[in-house]
């Protein structure tokens, strides 16, 4: 059985002591306000102490020490344990110095005794989404995105007017789905409009932004549960994602480019709004490839869809692109009029 001392008895404290009695056994716990570290220790029959040096002389046999003490006294606490021969599980911030950092870890490894910090941040999703970002960037050149396929509102936040005018049934509450495109992954695993989306991935949904938490760490190909709500009734579905194009397959940002034959680069929003279009992607330098071979596009055009679907990015462009092997490119020139449509077949390029 692991054992355990903790060491600050403040809110960051009790959540340790909670997890601790669930993995071993909790021996003692220090504070420098006696009312906390009396109640922490009744709580959990434990030892209270008031200071560290009299935690060390009075108990034996103990694995852990928690340090959930300010963050000024992180470094201070962790060394004084470890040199007594304790493993420590340091709160973050591990330390407020990196020369303080420095000298935790030498303690440790002084003493042959392990130091962890928490960082149980990186479970939050936008530190996951963030991370997914970086992974996918230097994995396959291009952020890889999965869509669920459907347009949704929150119904929770429409009053009875608003309802009515969307159609939407006054009694509806939380993530109702407005529209569900038939080419999506939501409609291949049954969701349709007027369902109602409680979970994602087992997680709860209310709003969008916490729907979008849980899309964005997937890529193309994922599968995800959808718990959803019809006519009362609760129903799970598996979703398969897909990529803005409707497949499945990963993107690898330098086989689209090479493909194309062209510099690309994301159209600035002032230049866009002067336009009067909602974004873009120019043509900077045509190459050789499909575009030189098979259209009379010129350098400076402008990509406003990709299979009449709207790109505002080279990262969205190079989606839409994929891994089809016909599609229409769609834009225009600065300073002449009219829309421009190239087709192209990738199929041999």
């Amino acid at each position: 059985m692991i054992t355990f001392v903790l060491i600050g008895c403040g809110k960051i404290g009790k959540r340790h002591a909670e997890q601790m009695v669930q993995q071993g056994k909790l021996i003692a716990v220090c504070d420098i306000v006696k009312e906390h570290a009396d109640e922490l220790a009744l709580q959990y029959n434990a030892k209270a102490f008031y200071c560290i040096e009299d935690l060390i002389a009075n108990t034996t046999l103990v694995n852990v020490a928690a340090i959930c003490t300010p963050n000024g006294l992180h470094a201070q606490h962790t060394i004084f344990f470890l040199n007594a021969h304790y493993h420590v599980l340091c709160e973050k911030p591990m330390a407020l110095t990196v020369a303080d950092c420095n000298k935790m870890i030498e303690a440790a490894d002084r003493n042959n005794k392990k130091l962890f910090c928490v960082k149980q941040n990186r479970f939050n999703p936008p530190v996951a989404a963030v991370k997914k970002v970086i992974d996918d960037l230097i994995k396959f050149g291009t952020v890889q995105r999965g869509f669920l396929g459907v347009s949704f509102v929150n119904a929770s936040d429409l009053n009875e007017e608003e309802k009515n005018k969307q159609g939407i049934p006054l009694s509806a509450e939380g993530i109702y789905v407005s529209d569900v495109p038939k080419d999506g992954g939501a409609y291949e695993a049954g969701i349709r409009k007027g369902d109602i989306i409680k979970k994602i991935n087992g997680t709860e949904i209310s709003n969008a932004a916490e729907m979008q938490g849980q899309i964005s760490r997937q890529k193309p190909g994922d599968k995800l549960p959808v718990t959803y709500l019809r006519n009362g009734k609760e129903f799970i579905a598996t979703v398969t994602l897909k990529n803005k194009a409707g497949n499945y397959e990963i993107v690898k940002a330098e086989a689209v480019l090479e493909t194309l034959g062209a510099d690309f680069t994301t159209l600035d929003p002032r230049k866009a709004k002067e336009y009067g279009v909602a974004g873009g992607v120019i043509v900077k330098k045509i190459n050789e490839g499909a575009l030189n071979d098979q259209t009379r596009m010129k350098d400076g055009f402008i990509i406003l869809k990709v299979n009449d679907k709207e790109v505002k990015s080279v990262d969205e462009m190079k989606a839409l692109v994929g891994s089809n092997k016909n599609i229409t490119i769609s834009g225009f020139y600065p300073g002449y009029d009219g829309v421009y449509e190239y087709p192209l077949s990738l199929e041999n390029q």
